[in-house]
This record gives structure tokens, sequence and C-alpha cells, in this order.
């Protein structure tokens, strides 16, 4: 389906970074900043980016002479349709034979992961090493006991694959912090080794991983405390606090249109004579936001759930911005408007399945709690990083269900655990 999907950019390249007349996109930023490292200048871009995506493209560029997204989008397209096996491998190896066939083909066919595979932005590459990460941790406590080198090498493998991750889509940042801990706990329950080496296995295997990956985002780390006098891997999310979270949230507390809530939003921000500069105005900005959520706890709360459903489930088309890339770039004829009205069919079919699929799954694993964790207990970072790339948007998510791509591969791990129950099920009421 990707590659189907694939045709208008290959008929024109600009699809994959310009939403119809508009150049005001990550994806349109993405593109040009490849442009300028394939030609050798300095990475521009502000505090508030990382750089893999932009140097992933650069590459390309800069190996064939021509700013042409094409192959570089292939190459996505190949790596998250291969990133399809994993998933189907560790759904089987967690819960079984059918749930991992249900699990990769839950994941082959969602909409949004093959809309936003041939865009130039972040979540398509970076799903496919957030996903690896975990691949690779799972394979590592598949070993049961310290003299073998193996599985430590491994540990530091996930690391490093979730460091580059974070160079990718800077969203996972708190996971570095987070998995570690997880592993910790996991590890203390004495799957990994006997209760006489748990101590040093519990603490050293977290170690190894967040060193590994910490080793990746350093330099960049540093690069921001020469440039900017911060040490963190980004900065700038600030706007995002405000304009996004805080903005959704007095929509919610006072009734208001987004254009009102944004009108608001400027008088407060007026008000407070907040700086304006990316080093110094940013944490100022942030306050204000947190001071706006604090104030109206419940109405970001709402605003929260709400935009998360709506980034779960609401249509890919709009997000991908593949009405106005259809239209834009192509004749208005019958043949295309009945491209865009099956694809929107087939999303409401494809997320009325996924999501009791997904529900299904969470009760079953809530279910066999016991069970699964006995057995896999990497099934606890499973959850973690399927519920953090769930809520970790939260208003953001009102944008578009871009923001889910990074979510679907764990969540489709989960939804094939329900696999077994529901075929049962749907056996049960035809035979009846």
């Amino acid at each position: 389906m990707r590659l189907l999907l694939f045709w208008p950019v290959w008929l024109n390249p600009e699809i994959a970074y310009i939403k119809g007349e508009t150049r005001g996109t990550d994806e349109f930023y993405y593109h040009n900043a490849g442009i300028e490292l394939s030609r050798g200048e300095s990475f521009n871009g502000d505090i508030s980016r990382v750089p893999g995506y932009p140097l992933y493209l650069g590459v390309f560029y800069k190996l064939f002479s021509s700013a042409d997204p094409r192959l570089p989008l292939f190459i996505q397209i190949l790596a998250t349709s291969a990133l399809v096996l994993f998933v189907a491998k560790l759904a089987s190896d967690l819960f079984g034979k059918y749930p991992g066939i249900v699990a990769g083909i839950i994941y082959a066919a969602s909409p949004v992961s093959a809309l936003f595979a041939d865009r130039t932005t972040t979540e398509p590459l970076g799903s496919v090493f957030y996903f690896l990460s975990l691949y690779f941790l799972h394979k590592a406590l598949q070993y049961r006991g310290l003299r073998d080198w193996r599985p430590w090498a491994i540990i530091a493998l996930a690391g490093v694959v979730l460091g580059f991750a974070l160079m990718v889509a800077k969203v996972g940042i708190y996971l570095l912090y987070v998995i570690p801990i997880a592993l910790f706990l996991v590890l203390w329950s004495g799957f990994f080794a006997p209760s006489s080496a748990r101590t040093s296995v519990s603490a050293l295997a977290p170690l190894v991983f967040f060193i590994a990956g910490f080793l990746i985002i350093f330099p960049w780390m540093a690069r921001n405390e020469t440039m900017y006098g911060t040490s963190f891997l980004f900065a700038g999310n600030g706007q995002n606090l405000f304009y996004g979270f805080a903005g959704a949230t007095l929509q919610e507390a006072y009734g208001l249109s987004s254009k009102e809530a944004e009108e608001k939003l400027f008088s407060i921000r007026d008000e407070s004579a907040a700086p304006l500069s990316q080093k110094t105005g940013d944490a100022a900005i942030t306050d204000l936001g947190f001071s706006i959520i604090a104030e109206h706890p419940f109405a970001y709360a709402y605003a929260h759930a709400k935009s998360v459903a709506k980034g779960l489930f609401g249509s890919p088309m709009r997000g991908a911005g593949y009405k106005s890339q259809f239209f834009g770039f192509f004749e208005k004829s019958r043949a295309v408007y009945g491209v865009m009205v099956g694809l929107h069919l087939y999303h409401i079919a494809y997320f009325a399945v996924y999501a009791i699929m997904l529900v299904f799954g969470y009760a079953m694993l809530w279910q066999r709690r016991g069970e699964v964790l006995a057995r896999h207990p990497v099934t606890v970072i499973l959850v973690l990083m399927s519920l953090y790339f769930i809520f970790i948007y939260g208003p953001m998510f009102a944008n578009g269900s871009r923001y889910h791509v990074i979510a679907i591969p764990f969540n489709a791990v989960i939804a094939g655990l329900a696999a077994p129950s529901v075929l049962h099920g749907i056996k049960q009421s035809l035979w009846k």
C-alpha cells in the first residue's frame, strides 16, 4: 500500500514537502535544510530542531547532486515496510503466532503510516528507530545469565538506536531516562539473573543502555551549550506549550474559538513582557503556558483527552494534506475524487477495527498481566512506549494524525494480542 500511495510523489516530488500552496510546513523546512547540508552549509536549524532527518535527506541530495526527495522517501518507505516484519516478530514472541500475524497486518494496513511514509517529515523514520530500540531490548532480555557478552552488546545497541531515534524525532527524549528506570524494575524482578547477581545486573544494564544513547546525542547537546547556552538536546518548545497546550486549555475553559484563544494568548504574552529571543524567551513563555494550565487543570485534562482521541482516530487525510495535494497538483477529475473518497472509506473501516482491537488488546493484557510479565517482562517497556507516544503530544494531536505515526507499531503489537479472542468471538457468532 505504501508503494501504491507513492505514485503521486513519483509523478510530482513537490507533493512530499508542499501542501497545496503551503510552504511554511515542517516538511518544507526539512527539505530545505537537507538542501543546505548537501551544499556544505552548516545546519542553520534553531534550538528547537535536531539534525538527524535533514542530514538523512542531505546525504542523498549530495550523492546525486539533486534536491529530489524521491529516493530518500523510497528508502523510507522500504524501512517502514520492513518494520512490519519486526512488529510481527515481536508480537509473535510475546503473545503467539496468530497475534504476531495480526499485529503485522494491522501495522502494514495503517493508512496513517502509509500516507506519511512518503512525506519529508521525521515521524516515519523515527518510528523505525524507536521500535527497533524496543526490539533489541527484547532480544537482550531473552538471554539468561551474566557470563555471555551478547546481551550486554545488544542492550548497548538498543541504547545507540534510541539515540539515533532522538536525533531524528526528538519527541522521545524522556524515554532516554524513563526506559532505564523501567529496565531496572524489569531486571530487579529476577528475570535476567539469579537473586545473588540481581543488584549488579539491575544497575549495570540500564546504565549501559543510558550511556550508549547519551553518547549519540551528546555532541548535539554540546553544540547547543556553545551556541545557545543550554545543554539540552533541544529547547524552544515553549511555543508549542503556550500556543498549543495553553491555547487549547483556554478554548475549553472559556468556550473560545481557536482565533479568540490565540488573541487572548497574545494579550497575556504582551502583558507579561516575556522576552521573545529564542535563547531567553523560551523559559518565560513556558512559565506562562504552565501558569494557564495550572489555573484550569480540568479544562486542560479535557482538551488533552479530546485531542488524543482526535489524533488516534481522526482522518489522516487532513493531517497529510492529501486533499490539497491531489487537487493542487492534479486535475480535479472524477478519478482523483474517487481515490479521495476511497481512502476516506478505507480509513473509517480500518480505524473501526483498529480501535476495537487496541481496546481489547489492552484489556487482555491487563487480564493476563501476571502470565505475560512472568514470561516476557519487556512487555512493561512495550506498554510504556505505547502510552508515551499516545499521550505525549496532547493538544498538538489536533494538528493531524501525523503525530500518531510513531505510536502505531507499538499499538499494533498490543492490538495483536486480542486477535485469538476476537476471531473466536466471530466464529461463535457465525456458527450460531
